[in-house]
């Protein structure tokens, strides 16, 4: 809101200060006494019109105008070597013959806010807003209450909503879809914690497996260990009869004696990996069976009877 208005030599206005009423202000006086140059003040500091210096108060080098609001002050000022807006005490250069849009910002006024009738003489408008059409009129009204720019959200608030319901529907279509899918495929979680008993089924018969092959293999060492020990049986029995070479080879008697207690504890490690092996073989026919039986004559792959 426009609080007041500093003039200082502005056309006729030498030194002039108004202040503004909250509701309206009326400006009152005889004739060429410098009211309607309060407007062209107005004009000049909100639209930088018009450019030049002829504007400045005879005998003087400078004018300048300052206008308050209820949040900025706005100071214009114009001579021969000096041309400036300033801000709030900031000073604002290079701006042509437009106005600085922080300036433009602080006081919210364009052409439609002026209705003036000192233009005329030199053909710039009609008298107010009276002499113009019905037509012309609504456009400048809507123009200041930004009645288009109102028609323009609306219309583009419609569209948006018929592309937003559109866009629902196709949602909500594909989330049926998506629905009636995760129905048809229910079965796969329950195959799927199948596959996991088969599969933990599988890795216990493999890891059975491979502690039956190693005991196969301890087991026939143990059987080659076994004829070792009967031929040092053998040969001991033969050294035993020949008493005369008893002395030389009472050593080897004694290294063999060794050799064979030591194939005796093997023989008994591999009699009890025996005995574990059929535990195992029975261990794995039970483990077969509760595969059989987990399974009921399914694929494990597709989940069909076979």
């Amino acid at each position: 809101m426009l609080k007041g208005i500093r003039i200082i030599n502005h056309r006729s206005n030498h030194s002039l200060k108004l202040l503004f009423s909250k509701h309206v202000t009326t400006i009152c006086g005889e004739s060429f006494q410098g009211k309607s140059n309060v407007l062209r003040a107005l004009k000049w500091i909100a639209l930088n019109k018009p450019a030049g210096i002829s504007f400045i108060s005879w005998g003087h080098k400078e004018s300048s105008v300052l206008l308050a609001t209820d949040k900025h002050r706005v100071r214009r000022t114009r001579s021969k070597s000096k041309n400036t807006y300033e801000l709030d005490k900031q000073e604002l250069h290079a701006f042509g013959n437009s106005v600085p849009d922080s300036v433009q910002n602080a006081l919210r006024l364009s052409d439609l806010n002026f209705q003036t009738q000192q233009e005329i003489p030199h053909g710039s408008g009609p008298l107010f807003w009276f002499a113009l059409s019905s037509g012309e009129v609504s456009r400048r009204l809507n123009a200041v209450v930004n009645l288009d720019l109102i028609d323009r959200i609306q219309t583009n608030a419609q569209k948006k909503l018929r592309t937003a319901q559109t866009l629902e529907r196709e949602y909500e279509r594909i989330v049926e879809e998506e629905r009636n899918q995760s129905e048809q495929l229910a079965y796969a979680k329950q195959m799927f914690h199948d596959w996991q008993s088969i599969h933990q089924l599988h890795t216990d018969i493999q890891r059975i497996t491979q502690q039956r092959n190693e005991l196969r293999k301890l087991f026939t060492d143990a059987q080659n260990q076994k004829q070792k020990a009967a031929k040092l049986n053998k040969i001991l029995s033969a050294l035993q009869k020949d008493f005369a070479q008893f002395e030389t080879l009472r050593q080897t008697i004694i290294e063999t004696e060794n050799d064979r207690d030591s194939l005796r504890i093997m023989i008994q490690r591999t009699q009890r990996m025996q005995t574990m092996m059929c535990e195992l073989n029975e261990q794995k026919e039970t483990t077969e069976q509760r595969y059989k039986q987990k399974m009921k004559g399914r694929c494990p792959l597709c989940n069909r009877k076979t």
